[in-house]
């Protein structure tokens, strides 16, 4: 019983690690860091803003940065700003 208990629980931590890098990927790899800034900051946004929303979610940095900041925001339960509202 114990080793069943403690198989799932590693299966569940892999998952749930495969499932962040998921989205994360598809945040940051997919359509690209300046793409997903200009989304965010607005269409009509000045370039300095674009700049900021760029700083603040580390997409100006490689992507394992931007990854552990993002985990890191995860396990403080700091998800960051809500752009859209």
């Amino acid at each position: 019983m114990a080793r069943f208990l403690i198989r799932r629980t590693l299966q569940g931590a892999l998952v749930l690690i495969l499932m962040s890098f998921t989205v994360f990927a598809i945040f940051f790899l997919g359509p690209g860091p300046q793409f997903v800034a200009r989304a965010l900051a607005g269409k009509s946004a000045p370039p300095a803003v674009v700049h900021q929303v760029s700083q603040q979610l580390y997409l100006d940095k490689p992507w394992y940065q931007a990854y552990w900041h993002y985990i890191d925001g995860v396990f403080h339960g700091s998800l960051g700003t809500d752009y859209y509202n």
